[in-house]
């Protein structure tokens, strides 16, 4: 690695840059997420049902946007949709709000279809994904006001039988990404005085699943 080496962690959640800042000088660690609904159908097979393809990304202060201007262009020339965002941290906890319903369709059972057209869980939805804007708006991101509204309205495009990787780890016994999602959000919020029941009731529902997943 140089000066001019660029490190970018797609992975979900809005912890990945920090942590990669203590292995690797944090001059060289953009931010980053991906746009993209998918899973594996069989070995070497990758379906994708929803959502057009995007890399965003960033540097965290959003700075020197023209030191990352080749990296777009490597993402334009290699027909892979980007975004240079304005405001990385605003676009990584915007996913980081959508995401976390995944750990509700866990719970429930259910898929997206089924959790948003029954109206006990479609509130608990509405309710976690408030919590989530709520904790981050805490911490100083950027999140507009009627963000939660279109996310609401986002869900409700999703094909109805489909799920998340997430559930369908959690489903199936497998380690999954529970502590970077609502983990993150209790923890997080604990931080910033900010109260999330529903969040907590999730996560606290499937962390003994997610233990003995780990053992």
């Amino acid at each position: 690695m140089d000066k001019d080496t660029l490190v970018l962690p797609l992975q979900n959640g809005v912890l990945a840059s920090d942590e990669l800042k203590a292995f690797v000088p944090a001059e060289n660690v953009l931010s980053g997420l991906c746009r993209i609904i998918s899973y594996i159908e069989a070995p070497g097979v990758i379906s994708h049902v929803a959502v057009e393809p995007t890399i965003v990304f960033g540097l965290p202060d959003n700075s020197q946007r023209e030191r990352l201007l080749p990296l777009q262009e490597l993402f334009t020339s290699s027909n892979i949709k980007s975004k240079l965002a304005d405001d990385i941290e605003s676009e990584l906890w915007k996913k980081y709000i959508s995401i976390c319903v995944s750990a509700l369709l866990a719970v429930t059972r259910a898929t997206y279809g089924e959790v948003r057209e029954c109206e006990e869980t479609r509130s608990m939805m509405h309710r976690l994904f408030d919590e989530v804007a709520d904790v981050g708006r805490a911490l100083g991101v950027n999140i507009e006001a009627d963000f939660v509204t279109k996310t609401m309205g986002f869900i409700d495009t999703f094909p109805y039988d489909s799920t998340s990787s997430l559930t369908r780890d959690i489903w199936e016994g497998k380690p999954s990404e529970l502590e970077y999602q609502n983990g993150t959000v209790v923890r997080l919020a604990e931080k910033a005085g900010v109260d999330v029941p529903v969040n907590r009731f999730i996560y606290h529902s499937l962390l003994l699943m997610e233990k003995r997943a780990r053992k």
